[in-house]
């Protein structure tokens, strides 16, 4: 397995500080990640020592027989998230064993081993889980697949979309336990399954026709959607982990213009994460934490400023949506996002700790932004987006209050 130094070209960078991002930049940042997960993969095949040699050889033989088959094993987002946790946590090491059946199994290449179960079976990533009770399980794989016989297999489904040209095809990821920490639902039914397809073919063909650049973003980036419980207190919640690159993870969004949304924003941040993890843009340590108009908890810089990358994406998705359809809820959030934007951006213009880079990034995002301001939208929205950045920020110091008052309380 190769790795190489990567460059990023002078024009790429400048396209993602405006928020886009062409063919070559885009292939630039797939390359990178490619070689990120291998570099990874030797650090954890060092840290296991001794106990990762027949993964290794299990590995070497797939990647002779087919180098796709393991590229695309070590490209599933779950493994650069188990990859992630496994240089931390040495108790999560033993999953290489699985990882190179998996590759294994892509590749065509007979072996068997014995895995330890995991949540009721044991999943090779991008491959499936096979159900088994009891502490382990044993795997035969063959030419060809997986053996058969009564073992019971829950593959990955996988949800397509094509309009105007354009063809998305997504993952579900409802198996592998490295697919999300935390709020992951568990394996869908058939009919949720067709519900999620329903929605993302609606939302696609929206932003095919109308965002054709940021949907050609999202058809190269995103390759996998792991499904989340939804909130308890209501609404939907999304997120992307930098080192699962590729998956959005997300509960189900009911309207196909907020799923539409929803994917170019993660999409931003899976352009950010790969970006920096070439590159650093700032020396913060995490420390000090901020206000953000997107959230209730103080942000560190970074999180700051991939709010402010995410929230790019999303404000000139609504400039194109009011633009096009006239409504009245599109001007109120390119609005509010524009001034959100603005009031963020100003401050972290000012932060010492942001490198060259990240001086260009942010004053490139600026002037994008300064060039919104001067966009006219009718004075109702206008007010309507003000009265909702006030309540949020409302809403956070009040809760600030409280956490002051209650805190003496506790330490008694």
């Amino acid at each position: 397995m190769d790795l190489r130094r990567h460059h990023v070209p002078g024009f790429s960078v400048r396209e993602i500080a405006q928020g886009g991002g062409g063919r070559h930049t885009l292939r630039t940042l797939l390359a990178a990640e490619r070689s990120r997960r291998l570099l990874l993969l030797r650090a954890v095949m060092d840290l296991a020592g001794a106990a990762a040699r027949p993964a290794r050889d299990l590995l070497a033989r797939a990647q002779a027989a087919d180098p796709g088959a393991v590229e695309r094993c070590l490209r599933w987002p779950a493994v650069g998230g188990w990859l992630a946790m496994a240089l931390t946590r040495p108790g999560h090491l033993g999953r290489l064993d699985a990882v190179a059946a998996a590759a294994a199994v892509r590749a065509g290449v007979p072996f068997e081993l014995t895995l330890p179960t995991q949540d009721g079976g044991v999943t090779l990533p991008s491959v499936g889980r096979l159900r088994a009770d009891g502490p382990e399980a044993t795997i035969t794989g063959v030419t060809g697949g997986v053996a058969g016989g009564r073992d019971v297999w829950e593959r990955p489904r996988r949800l397509r979309a094509f309009a105007a040209g354009l063809d998305l095809g997504l993952w579900i990821d409802d198996l592998d336990p490295y697919r999300y920490p935390g709020e992951a639902a568990g394996r869908l039914g058939d009919a949720e399954v067709r519900r999620w397809g329903r929605a993302l073919a609606a939302a696609w063909r929206l932003l095919a026709r109308d965002h054709p650049h940021q949907a050609a973003e999202l058809a190269t980036l995103l390759t996998t959607i792991v499904p989340l419980r939804a909130p308890a207190r209501g609404g939907r919640v999304s997120a992307t982990v930098g080192s699962s690159f590729g998956a959005v993870a997300m509960s189900r969004p009911g309207d196909p213009e907020a799923l539409a949304a929803l994917l170019v924003h993660e999409c931003q941040h899976a352009k950010l994460c790969a970006l920096l993890g070439l590159t650093e843009v700032h020396t913060d340590d995490g420390g000090e934490r901020h206000f953000s108009p997107w959230r209730a908890d103080p942000r560190p810089l970074d999180g700051l400023l991939q709010g402010a990358y995410a929230y790019l994406g999303e404000a000139r998705f609504w400039n194109t949506r009011r633009a096009l359809t006239g409504a009245f809820h599109a001007h109120v959030a390119f609005a509010r996002r524009r001034g959100e934007l603005a009031e963020t951006l100003d401050r972290l213009a000012t932060r010492r700790e942001l490198n060259p880079l990240g001086r260009y990034l942010v004053g490139t995002m600026r002037d994008r932004v300064a060039a919104w301001l001067r966009e006219p939208v009718p004075g109702a929205a206008v007010a309507e987006a003000a009265e909702l950045r006030a309540a949020h920020r409302g809403s956070v110091l009040q809760r600030r209050r409280l956490e002051v008052e209650v805190e003496p309380a506790d330490r008694r």
